[in-house]
């Protein structure tokens, strides 16, 4: 009975959410371990790119400078957001935040640094841009969005069964906006996705230049169904989800606010240990700073819209001039300009892999992607410089090392964006987004390390076929049993139309932002009394 009693007044007089954890836990109860998610606190794009929900679009947010207003703006969106995992749901908000959004949303100088510096930089400013290959006709002063004088405050992806639900949702938010005295500055319809009664092998999205894409990406220790051990795209969490440990057992930084910024104790104490024996009770020092990262993410949008025809166009001459070479390989009766395009990207159409169908596509169940580069150590399937190879090298800096590919899975990315168009005028592309906790160790990295490093893997004045700058390319060496075959004259197939960091904020996070710093604490007083 005294157990009992003292519990319940802990759990009353509890201040933090970890205080109740540790008094809930003398009832026998466990404690959550540090890597087991928080789901129903989490934006739904960490557990997938919603493919359920075919139908899609985009609105860039510019948010008057009025605080309240701002403020107003976010609490009347946050009972949309969605959160966990959405299967089932009819529809779904994803919600970004940039910057100068947090700014305008309350957020003072000081906390504005305990951001990660590339988020706090953006994608615009010289030296990031160039890392990246933003320049020339990528400049982001040539961008329809974006650009360096006139930044993006939010992204809202609305997402519909249907698109009558996707209408309905997209005319509430775009109002919304006018009646707040904000602005939706840009809208970039997405393609609707096919059914998969469309797609038999199981593939749910092509993107414009016609290839299966999607295929591979990690998989988040507890965010879905449990594979097998010794998966070898198995990641943890908190390389995608801030707030809980990563590959390597640390926890990523978390941008937080001043204690006295959060009277309403809305917010966890910044810096609690997932990895302390539990229970404890020493309360968190008063002043302690508030964890306004946790359970969110980072996401990086960059609008890449693709030249089809140029690129089909390119094949085709590139074929020719191969045939009159008399370099062609045998390769059967497979078509030869496809025969290119595929060691280009380092797969067929339909997602099957060069590596394990290196004579065409497969007949059965493509595509895969559960294979490692020691399978193909030099290259002679799949090309050393071919897209997929940079993007997500495994192994192959060294043939089957499981350290090598643990450095890899390091600097994964969580790709959830969606081809569009395409529009009257013919455009069409890609909303490429990814999750990430560090910009810099993730999508920096495989963008400037990877995909535009001109000696990839020994390789010579050549970067990935479709990132970056032609004139930075060289060409592409594909290696067959009698040489190495040169594809000369790659041309631009991407070009950048807009770019931007968004911080996705947990749910705690949105209801802290949202909130208005004169009101008083909420207390529970059937708790209390």
């Amino acid at each position: 009975i005294r157990v009992n009693a003292a519990i319940r007044k802990g759990i009353a007089v509890a201040g933090t959410e970890a205080e109740a954890a540790d008094w809930l836990s003398c009832f026998g109860s466990e404690v959550r371990p540090a890597g087991q998610l928080a789901t129903r606190e989490i934006p739904t794009l960490v557990f997938g790119g919603l493919g359920h929900l075919r139908y899609s679009t985009c609105l860039l947010v510019e948010l008057a400078a009025d605080r309240e207003a701002a403020r107003a703006w976010l609490a009347d969106l946050a009972p949309e957001i969605a959160y966990g995992d959405t299967r089932g749901a009819s529809e779904a908000t994803v919600l970004g935040l940039s910057t100068t959004a947090l700014v305008k949303l309350g957020l003072d100088r000081n906390d504005m640094e305990t951001f990660p510096l590339p988020f706090q930089h953006g994608s615009t400013v010289p030296w990031r841009a160039s890392a990246l290959g933003d320049t020339g006709r990528n400049d982001p002063k040539t961008w329809a969005w974006g650009k360096p004088d006139r930044p993006i405050d939010a992204i809202l992806v609305l997402y519909g069964k249907d698109q009558k639900t996707l209408t309905a949702l997209a005319r509430k938010r775009r109002k919304a906006a006018k009646d707040g005295g904000h602005a939706v500055v840009r809208e970039l319809k997405l393609a609707t996705l096919p059914e998969k009664k469309e797609e038999p092998t199981g593939v749910r999205v092509r993107e414009p230049f016609g290839f299966a894409d999607g295929i591979s990406q990690p998989r988040i220790r507890g965010a879905g169904r449990v594979r097998e051990a010794g998966d070898i795209h198995e990641v943890e969490p908190g390389e995608f989800v801030i707030g809980y440990p990563d590959n390597l057992g640390y926890l990523p930084s978390s941008p937080s606010v001043a204690a006295a910024s959060d009277p309403q104790d809305i917010l966890p104490a910044l810096g609690a240990d997932p990895f302390a024996q539990r229970p404890r009770f020493a309360p968190p020092p008063a002043n302690a700073r508030r964890d306004l990262g946790q359970n969110g993410s980072f996401l990086v949008v960059r609008q890449l819209e693709q030249d089809r025809d140029g690129f089909e166009a390119f094949l085709q001459e590139a074929a020719a001039k191969l045939s009159a070479s008399g370099r062609a390989p045998d390769i059967g009766d497979i078509d030869l300009a496809e025969w290119i395009g595929a060691k280009m990207v380092g797969r067929w159409k339909d997602g099957s892999s060069l590596v394990r169908n290196p004579g065409g596509a497969a007949k059965r169940s493509p595509p895969d992607n559960d294979f490692l580069w020691n399978e193909d150590p030099t290259g002679a399937r799949c090309p050393l410089g071919s897209h997929i190879r940079r993007v997500n090298p495994r192994d192959t800096f060294e043939p089957g090392s499981a350290a090598q590919l643990a450095i890899s899975n390091r600097h994964r990315i969580l790709r959830v964006g969606r081809p569009y168009g395409p529009d009257s005028a013919g455009r069409q592309g890609l909303l490429f987004m990814c999750l990430n906790t560090d910009i810099d160790r993730q999508f920096g990295f495989v963008q400037q390390t990877w995909a535009l490093a001109p000696s990839f893997h020994g390789l010579e004045a050549e970067v990935d076929p479709f990132v970056g700058e032609s004139d930075k390319r060289g060409c592409f060496t594909i290696p067959t049993e009698d040489g190495p075959v040169r594809i000369q004259g790659l041309k631009d197939f991407v070009t950048v139309k807009g770019s931007a960091y968004f911080f996705l904020p947990g749910r705690r996070a949105v209801r802290y932002l949202s909130a208005s710093p004169a009101a008083e604490p909420a207390m529970d007083e059937t708790a209390t009394g």
